[in-house]
């Protein structure tokens, strides 16, 4: 846990866009359930900044990468990390 005084959230509330301490620990352990709120910010400010390059990955976002896979498999037949 973060050092000091800390409040574990059900939910968070940022506007127009996740914020860095939205994606590392241990914030992100705290925050809850994440809600990105507009406030009329103009999207070329952040999508059109090659500064920024932060993405929220959602299980949405991920899905397509993903197929069913046979009951017998195992790690060893889906690729390795070196």
């Amino acid at each position: 846990m973060p050092p000091g005084a800390f409040v574990h959230a059900d939910a968070t509330v940022t506007f127009t866009a996740p914020k860095i301490c939205h994606a590392i620990p241990m914030a992100c352990d705290l925050m809850g359930d994440l809600r990105v709120a507009p406030i009329g910010s103009p999207a070329a400010l952040y999508e059109d900044d090659p500064q920024i390059q932060l993405a929220l990955v959602t299980p949405e976002s991920i899905a397509p990468c993903f197929g069913p896979r046979a009951r017998d498999s195992n790690k060893g037949r889906f690729g390795t990390c070196w």
